[in-house]
């Protein structure tokens, strides 16, 4: 029995981001929806009592 050899090929494109060189300005919004959805309470204890457990 021989060993045989493998050849493989992977072509990777793709295209930069088009960025605003004459900007350097940079802004987000965030809602209350968003700001209340976020958990920021780092107690494991705290983050399962605001969990909803359904059977």
């Amino acid at each position: 029995m021989e060993i045989a050899s493998v050849q493989e090929t992977v072509t990777v494109t793709g295209e930069s981001p088009v960025v605003d060189t004459k900007s350097a300005a940079l802004g987000t919004s965030f809602g209350k929806e968003l700001l209340d959805a976020i958990l920021s309470a780092r107690d494991p204890w705290v983050i399962l009592a605001t969990t909803t457990v359904s059977s």
